[in-house]
């Protein structure tokens, strides 16, 4: 539990959701263990997959989950 990649998971989780909404963490933090899960039992490789989406989730949503779901509802209006 104290290994020093749990800090990566953590920062990786809060980036996918979004640092500057509430719950943007928690969303990431589920991305993130849903992701792992699925492409675990897909792949052994399967950290690769993951950081390369961690990347394309970086530069194509800068604001996270959270900033692209709110911005997705307020254009449905």
């Amino acid at each position: 539990m104290l290994h020093w990649s749990t800090s990566g998971e953590l920062v990786m989780m809060a980036f996918l959701g979004g640092r500057y909404h509430f719950f943007g963490p928690l969303l990431g933090a589920a991305l993130f263990r849903v992701m792992e899960e699925v492409l675990s039992s897909v792949t052994k490789e399967w950290m690769l997959f993951l950081g390369s989406l961690f990347i394309l989730a970086v530069l194509f949503f800068p604001g996270g989950l959270a900033d692209f779901l709110r911005r997705w509802a307020w254009n449905r209006r």
